[in-house]
């Protein structure tokens, strides 16, 4: 996992779901995240939400997040970003063995 893996967030009530870019490394189990929607939860493999802060840490209780090839294209409108040029990770799970 790396700066520019697409994460997927859910909103904790509504259910709604956006896209985020990851901008730096893992460390500590914890990762820094870029909004590209104004949502402060992660949902890990298991259901579980993480909670954000906008801008800031994310910790990674479960190792596995999922990233959703039908929410990908809906990273480019949300801002401007092209998503051409960022790294993206469809239809994986991604293992993070964090030391």
């Amino acid at each position: 996992m790396s700066p520019g893996d697409v994460w997927i967030v859910k909103h904790p009530v509504y259910g709604s779901e956006q896209v985020v870019l990851l901008s730096g490394a893992l460390y500590n189990r914890q990762a820094r995240v870029v909004f590209a929607a104004p949502v402060r939860t992660l949902v890990d493999s298991q259901g579980y939400s993480v909670p954000l802060s906008r801008g800031g840490y994310a910790a990674i209780d479960s190792m596995r997040m999922l990233a959703r090839e039908d929410l990908i294209e809906q990273a480019g409108r949300l801002e401007e970003m092209d998503v051409t040029q960022i790294k993206i990770v469809l239809s994986v799970i991604f293992d993070l063995d964090i030391d």
